[in-house]
């Protein structure tokens, strides 16, 4: 909802990033998407313009600790799958398993910050690299 005041802007210059995130998400394969750049240019924006609302899970990392992170990453997933924030994940590996095999197909988990995620969770980048290397 807009705020009072509040200017939304247009979505502009995007048709090419666009274009080519649709199309790995509707891989029949799968696919791994990394989106950088500086600050404030419009990542966010325009992964949430992109993933479908069906079958995705979008989480924004912060600097909290690694078990609140993951915490918050299965209630995220909880959305989309009811109950798998029920179970508590020690690690990553575990929730990330958990996710590679009971997600349903076709889904998209997309981790927004993930620098942050990053800097309590070292192992997080080899375990993702782990689980797109068994697709």
């Amino acid at each position: 909802m807009q705020q009072v005041g509040e200017m939304r802007l247009p979505f502009l210059n995007r048709d090419n990033e666009r274009t080519r995130l649709e199309r790995a998400l509707s891989s029949r394969q799968g696919a791994f998407c990394c989106l950088y750049g500086r600050r404030r240019c419009g990542k966010s924006r325009l992964l949430q313009q992109v993933l479908p609302a069906h079958n995705s899970v979008y989480y924004v990392g912060d600097r909290r600790e690694s078990d609140l992170q993951r915490a918050a990453v299965a209630e995220a997933i909880s959305l989309l799958m009811p109950g798998f924030n029920d179970v508590f994940y020690p690690d990553w590996d575990g929730l990330l398993k958990r996710w590679w095999h009971d997600a349903p197909p076709g889904s998209v988990l997309a981790l927004d910050e993930f620098p942050y995620l990053v800097e309590t969770n070292s192992e997080l980048p080899s375990l993702l690299q782990k689980y797109i290397d068994m697709f």
